[in-house]
């Protein structure tokens, strides 16, 4: 295991050690509730590198990114209920900005889950898997339209098959007593060497000799492509994925409804068997 000497020693309102405490348990419990779920997801950043590489922590971080299939988006919520993190999903409704010549939005995540306590939080990068197992990362921000009015825009970004196999592990990690896939340590590296932050090249340096050039030359033979989308989009896959709930609950009551009409009408039966009379409901005994 390679350890890097600790150079940043305090971010937020607690202690790195602290922090690391609060990463181990987090990762914990937040996996494998989206496990039990069946949560299409994986854990991302620097973080899920270090520790899919076994790379001891070594800094405060600030927050644990998660990608997550938008569709299971609902599951995400219900499996931080009861947790000491308040979850918010602002995709129709935010602060964040795209700047013309900027391939990417700006801003605090869209949907994010804030711990009670602290400074910490969570994050949610927002996927669609395609039927060709590419990947369509969505990133929801505000645009003003023709009347001066701020209406949800989402900025498409398409990942083909051939880069998500280099950027994302197949191959979940087992961590703290959990499981869960990771980016890999060479999307990781590359992303950093191209921002290039303080923090980022600390990264970088407790990455290196964890990385295989050739898969970062490999990944750059593959593009993404943008396209912006309009808000009536997300509400039409919404409410599609509404819809299909409530058709599976309204099938569950009907069909739980049916059963018990069955098991009556089979104690009725089995009543006059014996010989006695069946009492009607509310009847006083």
């Amino acid at each position: 295991m390679k350890v890097i000497k600790l150079k940043i020693t305090h971010h937020g309102n607690i202690s790195v050690e602290d922090n690391h405490n609060l990463i181990n348990s987090t990762i914990k419990t937040a996996c494998d509730r989206l496990n039990e779920l069946g949560v299409d997801y994986y854990l991302v950043g620097a973080l899920s590198t270090f520790i899919g590489t076994d790379t001891q922590l070594f800094r405060y971080h600030g927050d644990i990114d998660f990608m997550v299939a938008e569709k299971d988006i609902w599951k995400v919520r219900e499996a931080l209920q009861g947790t000491e993190y308040e979850f918010s999903d602002d995709r129709l409704n935010n602060h964040k900005r795209l700047e013309e010549g900027v391939g990417h939005t700006q801003g605090e995540h869209e949907v994010i889950a804030n711990h009670r306590d602290n400074e910490f939080h969570l994050g949610f990068f927002l996927f669609r898997r395609e039927q060709d197992n590419s990947l369509t990362i969505r990133e929801y921000f505000m645009q003003e339209n023709e009347n001066g009015e701020k209406v949800p825009m989402v900025l498409e970004r398409n990942y083909p098959k051939e880069l998500v196999d280099l950027e994302y592990t197949q191959e979940e990690t087992e961590y703290a007593g959990t499981r869960f896939r990771t980016s890999t340590p060479e999307s990781v590296y590359a992303k950093k060497m191209s921002t290039r932050h303080p923090k980022d090249m600390l990264d970088i340096e407790a990455l290196e000799d964890k990385i295989d050039h050739r898969k970062i030359a490999e990944m750059s033979k593959y593009h993404t492509t943008l396209k912006i989308v309009k808000s009536e989009e997300i509400r039409q896959v919404e409410h599609s994925i509404l819809d299909s709930a409530v058709q599976a609950t309204e099938e569950k009551t009907r069909v739980g409804a049916i059963n018990e009409q069955v098991q009556i009408i089979k104690n009725i039966e089995q009543l006059k068997i014996q010989g006695q009379e069946p009492q009607k409901e509310g009847r006083e005994s």
